[in-house]
């Protein structure tokens, strides 16, 4: 609980200084002499401040709510961090700094008593979003793949082993407290996605001379295990080759960017809406114009029963791309499937998986 200025026992809560929005934080009052208690926000991000307020009725003198799900539209990513990192392929995330401000009121809206809870901080979403220390995670490549991952701060340095040889990324500098830090992975050869910052330690000792790019996660080899160590451990495993792969990356409500390899079919249709004017004298004129909304439709493809969450993820995420070889080729779409298999005893590993999503293709 964090202690409110004067202090009181009228307020309370589970406050953390590092909370985050959805979990189940609550703010609880009590005060019978008072009907109304007020609210008043003052959020920082990035150096701009937003204010607003909302008021509750107090029943019986007592409320209780979550004031992380009014904060969570304040602490999503903005478009500028989005672009930065599709651009540098890693993005430090800093929490947004919150004041409550608390007014008691009477009947006729008259301040009865006043308090403050300062200098919280906020992550968007759940701090689950992020895997437990010590967890394994397993994920399934093919020749194309890229793998997002978020840490927080401080953690362990990452790891990565390929073939007997190790580089270890001090990704602390990258970082600072309280901050959520991503990085992508890269497994498509030929392109220098590793981030700047993991590029020059990364490419040392990895290099041939048959290639000019770092064999390490850029080289394909079926079944080959892939082992990234730090917080918690990922097995990148090989899937047999399927040249029929699409990276279909997302950000979920924690502001973390995931990515699914899909390598089953895909179907691309064009829907027409054509406007039409009755009254029109001409015939050239009939047709007033027309809309083209373009669908796609996935199969998820060869896959581990461990990400199909992922998928469920995928499906409610509010903005995803879609792109193959080059992440600056991707296009932006959204998930438009009502229905989604996620559990069934007779379902094979590539069976029935398959997401239809609306693209932007202008």
């Amino acid at each position: 609980m964090i202690e409110s200025t004067p202090k009181t026992e009228k307020i309370s809560n589970n406050f953390e200084i590092l909370n985050f929005c959805l979990d189940d934080n609550f703010l609880s009052f009590y005060n019978s002499e008072a009907i109304f208690v007020n609210v008043i926000y003052k959020v920082e991000k990035l150096g701009e401040i937003y204010d607003f307020e909302s008021q509750f009725a107090l029943k019986s003198g007592n409320f209780k709510y979550n004031p992380g799900e009014d904060i969570q539209a304040y602490a999503v990513l903005t478009d500028e961090q989005i672009d930065s990192f599709f651009n540098n392929l890693e993005l430090d995330i800093a929490p947004v700094k919150v004041d409550f401000k608390i007014q008691f009121l009477d009947g006729s809206y008259n301040v009865l008593e006043e308090f403050e809870i300062k200098d919280l901080l906020f992550h968007a979403g759940y701090k689950s979003c992020i895997p437990a220390d010590g967890s394994i995670i397993e994920r399934s490549l093919n020749f194309n793949s890229i793998l997002p991952f978020a840490y927080f701060y401080p953690t362990q340095n990452i790891a990565f082993d390929f073939k007997g040889k190790e580089v270890v990324f001090d990704k602390q500098k990258e970082s600072a407290p309280n901050n959520i830090y991503q990085l992508l992975f890269s497994q498509n050869a030929g392109q220098n996605l590793i981030p700047r910052a993991f590029s020059d330690g990364f490419s040392d000792g990895f290099n041939s001379k048959e290639n000019t790019y770092p064999e390490a996660f850029y080289n394909y080899e079926e079944a080959y295990i892939h082992h990234i160590r730090s917080s918690y451990d990922v097995k990148a495993i090989n899937y047999p080759l399927s040249m029929d792969s699409y990276n279909i990356m997302w950000i979920n409500e924690s502001n973390i960017f995931q990515c699914l390899s899909f390598s089953g079919k895909k179907n691309k249709s064009i829907k027409l809406t054509n406007f039409f004017n009755e009254y029109a004298k001409n015939f050239r004129e009939r047709k007033a114009g027309s809309l083209k909304n373009t669908s796609l439709k996935l199969n998820l493809g060869w896959s581990l029963f461990s990400e199909i969450p992922l998928l469920k993820d995928l499906s409610t995420s509010k903005i995803a791309w879609i792109f193959e070889n080059d992440i600056n080729e991707k296009i932006e779409m959204y998930c438009t499937s009502e229905e989604l298999t996620i559990e069934d005893s007779y379902m094979e590993l590539t069976e029935d998986y398959t997401l239809e999503f609306e693209l932007d293709e202008k």
